[in-house]
């Protein structure tokens, strides 16, 4: 992952693969507070870079919902569960056709 940042640099889609991957292998080692910064660093650089609806983005946010939903059975009634729901619908959002999304603007 430093030598992605140092190479690429840290706004590359490939930096924030590097980042995502960790953030899930922290996630099955149960360091749930460490995997939800790498994750979420994850989903806002590759978003950022790639844009919301590209295909790496949506797997980084559900990296991300897999987290909460582990992290939820492990810690039950902490809010993890309202977090996973929340990006659930972040990401039922951006699978929403656009014209849909601007219907339910208005």
């Amino acid at each position: 992952m430093a030598g992605a940042r140092r190479v690429l640099g840290e706004k590359h889609w490939i930096t924030s693969a590097f980042i995502g991957n960790y953030g899930e292998t922290l996630a099955a080692l149960q360091r749930y507070e460490e995997a939800e910064a790498a994750l979420l660093e994850a989903v806002e650089l590759t978003t950022a870079v790639l844009g919301p609806d590209d295909e790496r983005a949506v797997e980084q946010i559900e990296s991300l919902i897999a987290l909460y939903t582990a992290w939820h059975e492990a810690e039950p009634d902490t809010g993890h569960d309202a977090k996973a729901a929340e990006w659930r619908a972040k990401l039922d959002q951006l699978n929403t056709p656009a014209i849909d999304r601007r219907d339910s603007q208005d």
